[in-house]
């Protein structure tokens, strides 16, 4: 597929988590655990596996809507002893931290697949975990807030009414240049455990589109008509006057 921009940064936002213990856990005491080793990613365009010098590759936003600060430590109950990841430790704030990756160039042929692994582990009564692609257009990663302009949007949000893996496109308006949110017509629900889930978007070469959780598709579609409002609009709109 083409080139999706300029140098994007990642930004990984949790929005108004309030983690909660109202959920049981779905794990029993007789967990098996075994020692963590650091995943192949020879071959991936860019990769966190949260190992090492964490801060010295992220940087929390400076914004001040984003009022909390990320942790890196292992799950309350680990499997892999040693996997560690961003935690939440206080609910009721927002959180948001990002990195920078090198220029991302499509090849002719080859998807575009982004992918992360979350876990409510101590519930979720109103919240979200979602990633943000960003044309960083110059920007160091700790500038980036809510308003910034994205190009992509995706990941599980659940408040209130909303319960679904959100998949948004920010799409510039060719006669208007304005930019426009184009929103998947019929996102999964959101797994309602305490377990760890990996969430992927696949974006095909024909703009056709994947979203998977656990490995198992949940849905499908294309770029030009599964997104609300269409990238491409139609060609007549009724003019009830006529």
């Amino acid at each position: 597929m083409a080139a999706i921009g300029r140098v994007l940064a990642f930004g990984l936002i949790v929005m108004a988590s309030c983690i909660s213990g109202e959920e049981e856990s779905d794990q029993g005491a007789g967990n098996v655990t075994k020692p963590y080793v650091g995943p192949a990613v020879e071959g991936l365009h860019w990769a966190e596996t949260f190992d090492g010098d964490v801060w010295s590759r992220w940087s929390h936003s400076g914004a001040e809507k984003y009022n909390g600060r990320f942790r890196v430590q292992a799950r309350t109950q680990e499997a892999l002893v040693g996997d560690l990841g961003l935690a939440v430790p206080e609910e009721a704030r927002h959180y948001g931290a990002a990195a920078a990756f090198a220029p991302l160039e499509g090849r002719e042929g080859v998807p575009f697949v982004v992918q992360f692994e979350v876990r409510f582990q101590e519930g979720l009564t109103c919240g979200g975990a979602y990633l943000k692609l960003f044309d960083s257009a110059g920007r160091a990663a700790g500038e980036f807030q809510d308003s910034t302009p994205f190009v992509i949007m995706f990941g599980p949000d659940r408040c209130g009414g909303t319960d679904k893996v959100h998949f948004i496109l920010q799409h510039r308006n060719p006669k208007t240049g304005k930019l426009e949110e184009k929103h998947c017509k019929d996102p999964p629900s959101v797994p309602h455990d305490q377990l760890s889930h990996l969430y992927r978007l696949v974006i095909m070469p024909d703009n056709s589109f994947e979203i998977h959780v656990d490995g198992e598709r949940k849905t499908s579609g294309s770029l030009l008509t599964s997104m609300e409002p269409p990238v491409n609009p139609p060609r007549e709109i009724d003019d009830p006057s006529d």
